[in-house]
């Protein structure tokens, strides 16, 4: 009995030590990012990005994007022909959220075509002190008429 207690001990003194928290691991692909169809125009469009994890994600500044079109069945990147503002709105969020696009100041007016955007994402907050932080990115298609 004496032994049975001692091991009892010795197993929360254990965890106290290496703390029983328990952590939640991050996992991209519980994250998702659709176009919003009727949103779509020429000019830009909004996507739903649904974060289903239990970790905040980071998603950068709103031109933090890129504009790709489909091409012979290649996928090509559009050639900017503006400068990027210094938009400094950010997304910081769990659950669903809506995000407003508009790369008419980067890419002009888009012509009929499909097209995909990519943006990228991190977990949040995003850990300076590591080399590369744990970034991901997500991809929806559209298409302009």
């Amino acid at each position: 009995m004496k032994r049975i207690v001692l091991l009892f001990f010795i197993f929360v003194l254990v965890l106290s030590i290496t703390g029983c928290a328990i952590t939640t691991r991050f996992n991209p692909a519980d994250v998702a990012m659709e176009v919003i169809e009727e949103s779509v125009t020429p000019l830009g469009l909004t996507v739903c990005v649904s974060n289903n994890t239990k970790i905040d994600i980071y998603g950068g500044i709103a031109d933090d994007f890129l504009i790709e079109k489909l091409e012979n069945d290649k996928w090509s990147p559009l050639e900017e022909t503006r400068d990027r503002t210094n938009n400094t709105e950010t997304y910081i969020f769990q659950g669903n959220r809506e995000l407003n696009i508009y790369w008419s100041e980067i890419y002009g007016s888009l012509a009929p075509g499909t097209y995909r955007i990519s943006k990228c994402f991190y977990t949040y907050p995003v850990d300076t002190t590591r080399s590369s932080n744990e970034g991901f990115i997500l991809t929806a298609e559209f298409i302009i008429e």
